[in-house]
């Protein structure tokens, strides 16, 4: 997110911006729809986004809540589904 959103974010725009690059690195991850719905949902609050990745955007990681919760806990009962 660091060297994508260099020179990207607009003070104006600031969520707008995010939610374009955030966009972009889940399009290379195969999740670009699916990340677009997120922001499209009713309840989706861009500012709720942004101050959660705005102190540490490295940090974004794009994934289902399936694979992370069977990579923690292998024996879990949690089946993954896998998206093509």
């Amino acid at each position: 997110m660091i060297s994508r959103s260099a020179g990207r974010l607009r003070g104006a725009h600031i969520y707008q911006d995010t939610e374009q690059v955030l966009g972009e690195i889940a399009d290379d991850q195969g999740r670009g729809e699916q990340v677009r719905n997120w922001f499209r949902r009713p309840g989706y609050v861009p500012e709720s986004l942004f101050y959660l990745f705005a102190g540490r955007p490295e940090r974004i990681l794009i994934s289902s809540m399936e694979k992370r919760v069977a990579a923690l806990w292998p024996q879990s009962d949690t089946p993954v589904r896998e998206r093509h």
